[in-house]
């Protein structure tokens, strides 16, 4: 598929087998859902949206460059640097207006809309935190999908389609 170009079903389907016959920790979360939202929008470059989360995850390492190492390396630093990135500087959270929506599940759309479902709105948490180097994992609970952020001081739960607030056992 040539960068400028908008992707062939067929090359598409394939890189989606592909990922499918490969371990789960080989998958590129983030391009998967791209490839997976590029079938109901054939018409978008998806190099386009590769670079807009290639922008954000620039967003995130350079707010985690400004807290400075040693606060970037705690939990709390990094929950707080990829909520103020991804929900304050890009805006992106959960859409509460038109939550049945089936934009909210297509990533290229979320990446328009800056509203999505929380399965959605974990993809781009996942993908930004591991691209610098943050461990994050989705994690399905009962009425929401959340993400769990590690650092070297512990594990916190996190919630994408409320701007990337922490939660707790009492609050789920």
């Amino acid at each position: 598929m040539s960068a400028g170009e908008a992707p062939d079903r067929t090359a598409s389907v394939a890189c989606l087998r592909a990922f499918g016959a490969g371990a789960d920790a080989e998958i590129d979360l983030a391009e998967a859902a791209l490839l997976l939202a590029s079938l109901d929008r054939p018409e978008v470059r998806l190099d386009d949206y590769r670079q807009r989360l290639a922008d954000l995850v620039q967003d995130l390492s350079s707010e985690r460059d400004r807290a400075g190492a040693e606060e970037s390396a705690t939990l709390a630093g990094r929950a707080a640097v990829i909520g103020a990135t991804i929900a304050g500087q890009h805006d992106i959270t959960g859409d509460r207006e038109t939550y049945d929506d089936l934009a909210n599940a297509n990533l290229i759309s979320v990446i328009d809309r800056r509203r999505g479902l929380p399965v959605t709105l974990a993809i781009i948490y996942i993908h930004a935190a591991r691209a610098v180097g943050w461990p994050m994992e989705g994690l399905n609970f009962p009425g929401r999908f959340l993400v769990r952020l590690g650092a070297p001081d512990g594990r916190a739960v996190l919630d994408p389609f409320d701007g990337g607030r922490g939660r707790d056992a009492v609050a789920l």
